[in-house]
């Protein structure tokens, strides 16, 4: 198209890499306050990077450095597309379709990341908004009233984030402060400060009424910890494992979070002992969601039908104690999820949809243990695989919009900071080649 040679050729001339980078920098700044800033800036990104030809240069770049990864997701997507064809509720999984948008920020991220720079720019930003919106966050625990976000107060203080994602959120951002200090041991102020706010982080997440947040950030320390400092040696790992235990039982004395835990535990008890009134509901869910694949072991029910399948479920066994919300138009609306990312992909497509999700999460992690963690942005993909599977038993990371947001953010960050490290080291062993020859 004429318009879009135009558009290229006045990249040509142009620089817009500073441009990409300093919208980026500005989205990170505002993303932990603002959904839609942050959307505008995406969508001129998006647009910016298609029209100038960079978004096609990070997806040919991304796949050939990552084939497996997208291999799974592109089953995962069309097992989407065609579970609308046995779908009950095809209007409804129409609607879930949308929600996976943040991916096609990948590519886009990939190509503006490239360099050393524009990542550390980039983390630079992201990291003063997530400070600023934890310190908000802990004024608001100690009782200060503050604007940071609907339904954020002293006993619950998530901020915009909401306590659904801030362990996640928080608790990837606190692990990987851990290994950004590791690397820096010349910057000893710089270095205290970021294992500091690490440390707040993590008590935060205890703090807030997140209980998959705790499980999280109980997981991503124990991997980090290990991954840096104790997987070196051996059986005295038992040594240095006591005060860490020591530790997550202290952020577990802090806030609600015993409450939450012995909470879950006696609704577990009375579900198992079949007091169903006095269960959580999310109990409930969880089990209709397996009574639902159940009745649909081998394709599943298909993409959407959730919502009206539990509520055939919840008339045939009105002691589940399925409950409604009310909708903005006042009409009581189906529960739309079972709160197990796992068992929802299982009820859609049957074992092809876990098999692929699975796919997914093995192919995230095992690029990320398998990078080089000398450079500091190398621990994003593993870190960031741990928080989204973890999530992912209480919760749907890749359909709320902070989770799968920041998903694709350290994803893409730490697809890119692999790829440009072993194209250094490939360099490297070009010159050596070259200077011996």
């Amino acid at each position: 198209m004429p318009c879009c040679k135009t558009i290229q050729g006045i990249v040509a001339i142009i620089n817009i890499q500073p441009i990409l980078v300093f919208l980026l920098c500005l989205t990170g700044l505002v993303l932990p306050f603002s959904i839609a800033a942050s959307n505008i800036l995406f969508a001129i990104l998006l647009l910016i990077t298609i029209l100038s030809g960079g978004w096609w240069q990070g997806a040919k770049a991304a796949f050939f450095a990552w084939p497996w990864f997208f291999y799974f997701f592109a089953a995962y997507f069309a097992l989407m597309l065609l579970g609308l064809l046995w779908s009950y509720d095809v209007a409804w999984g129409i609607r879930i379709i949308p929600q996976y948008w943040g991916w096609l920020l990948l590519p886009m991220l990939v190509h503006v990341f490239r360099f050393d720079l524009s990542r550390m720019y980039f983390m630079l930003a992201l990291s003063t908004g997530l400070f600023l919106q934890l310190l908000a966050c802990v004024a608001q625990s100690w009782g200060v009233s503050l604007p940071v976000g609907n339904g954020s107060m002293a006993t619950d203080p998530a901020g915009f984030i909401g306590h659904i994602g801030f362990g996640l959120v928080y608790g990837i951002w606190a692990a990987w402060l851990i290994h950004w200090a590791h690397l820096h041991t010349g910057e000893r102020g710089w270095r205290w400060m970021a294992y500091s706010v690490s440390a707040i982080s993590f008590v935060m997440i205890f703090i807030v009424q997140g209980r998959s947040g705790y499980i999280e950030a109980t997981c991503l320390l124990l991997f980090i910890v290990w991954q840096l400092y104790l997987r070196q040696l051996g059986w005295r790992i038992l040594l240095y494992l006591l005060p860490m235990f020591a530790l997550i039982g202290v952020l577990l004395s802090q806030g609600n979070a015993v409450s939450r835990v012995n909470f879950t535990i006696h609704s577990l008890k009375a579900f198992q002992q079949g007091d169903f009134s006095a269960a959580e509901e999310r109990v409930s869910l969880m089990y209709a969601a397996a009574s639902i694949w159940f009745d649909h072991p081998f394709l599943g029910a298909g993409t959407g039908s959730f919502p009206v399948l539990a509520d055939a479920l919840q008339a045939e066994y009105p002691e589940l104690g399925l409950h409604y919300s009310a909708t903005e138009e006042g009409v009581a609306a189906h529960p739309s999820s079972a709160h197990n990312f796992y068992l929802m992909v299982l009820l859609r497509w049957g074992p092809l949809g876990l098999f692929a999700l699975l796919g997914i999460f093995y192919a995230w992690y095992s690029r990320g243990v398998k990078s080089d963690w000398r450079y500091q942005h190398a621990s994003m993909l593993s870190l960031s695989a741990i928080g989204i599977a973890v999530h992912a038993m209480t919760s749907l990371p890749f359909e709320e919009y902070y989770s799968a947001i920041f998903g694709v953010l350290w994803c893409s960050i730490g697809l890119a900071g692999s790829m440009a490290c072993i194209d250094t080291e490939k360099n490297s062993r070009w010159l050596r080649n070259g200077t011996t020859s």
